[in-house]
C-alpha cells in the first residue's frame, strides 16, 4: 500500500468510497463535480491497482486547514491506512506553514490516538447550538 496525490482518474473511486460512508451518516456527501474541482486537495491510498482510502486537506487560511473526507475501504480498516492519510495531510499543512489542522468527526478515538485533541492548550473553543 502506498499514498499518493489524487489524479482526475481517481474521481469515480473517491466518489464511491466517500459516499459509502455518507450513506451511513459518517461523512458528508461529496459530488463528483466537487471532488473533480478539488482533486488537488486529495490524497489516495492504493493497494495493487485498487484505491483503498482517501482524504483531503481543505486549507481555509494560513492559520487553519481541515482534514475532510477521510475514508478507508470496507474490509481495509485497522491496517494503518487512515493514519497514513492523516499523516500526509498534516505534512502538507506543515509544508504550507498552516498553524492549525482540525477535523470534524464521529471517530473521536481514532483522532485522539494520533494526537488530535478538542482544543489546543489555551486556545478558543468551538461551541455549537441546535436551534
Amino acid at each position: 500500500m502506498f499514498v499518493r496525490k489524487a489524479k482526475q482518474g481517481d474521481v469515480d473511486s473517491i466518489f464511491v468510497l466517500v459516499n459509502f460512508y455518507a450513506k451511513r451518516g459518517k461523512l458528508l456527501k461529496r459530488s463528483k463535480h466537487d471532488i473533480r474541482k478539488n482533486i488537488r486537495d486529495f490524497f489516495v491510498a492504493v493497494s495493487g491497482e485498487e484505491l483503498v482510502g482517501c482524504a483531503s486537506l481543505d486549507v481555509y487560511s494560513r492559520k487553519m486547514a481541515e482534514i475532510r473526507s477521510l475514508a478507508v475501504a470496507d474490509g481495509e480498516t485497522h491496517h494503518g491506512i487512515g493514519g497514513e492519510l492523516v499523516e500526509v495531510c498534516v505534512a502538507k499543512a506543515k509544508k504550507k506553514k498552516i498553524l492549525e489542522v482540525m477535523v470534524i468527526s464521529s471517530e473521536e478515538e481514532f483522532f485522539k490516538k494520533i494526537g488530535f485533541n478538542y482544543t489546543l492548550p489555551g486556545e478558543r473553543k468551538a461551541l455549537f447550538l441546535n436551534p
